[in-house]
């Protein structure tokens, strides 16, 4: 456990943490895990290239477009959500930048294995949408 684990505020239900240091952090529904880990064993080099931009967000670096797209803004519950692409040679990771016990968060609530063009599925969008609802304070 890194030693910024000890502090941080236990995850709402349905989420577990990825990475971290001592500002931000990246956090993934469980099934979101589960893609992560089956990518890091089928996908070695999609998993390499997921892990500097993990660290490149981490660490508050300014990503590329092939690093980091926006998808669009979207209403949950009335409120306005700007999601996001880490995008990973054709791995796609869709989620929100959310604060979560007080730390800047990359929630990570759906995913794309084999993306082969740059739009996204809007049917992956709108899913990625529905399951930040429960995360949305």
């Amino acid at each position: 456990m890194p030693p910024n684990e000890k502090r941080r505020e236990k995850l709402p239900d349905g989420l577990v943490r990825l990475v971290s240091n001592d500002t931000r952090q990246i956090v993934a529904t469980k099934s979101m895990k589960a893609a992560y880990d089956l990518i890091k064993r089928k996908k070695p080099q999609c998993s390499g290239t997921l892990k500097v931009t993990f660290s490149r967000w981490l660490d508050g670096f300014n990503l590329t477009p092939n690093q980091f797209k926006a998808e669009g803004t979207h209403k949950i519950g009335g409120k306005s959500v700007s999601l996001y692409a880490m995008k990973a040679k054709e791995v796609r990771f869709y989620g929100a930048e959310l604060v979560i016990g007080g730390v800047l968060s990359f929630v990570l609530t759906e995913v794309e294995l084999n993306k082969q063009k740059n739009k996204a599925d809007p049917q992956k969008l709108k899913n990625a949408v529905k399951r930040l609802f429960p995360f949305i304070a």
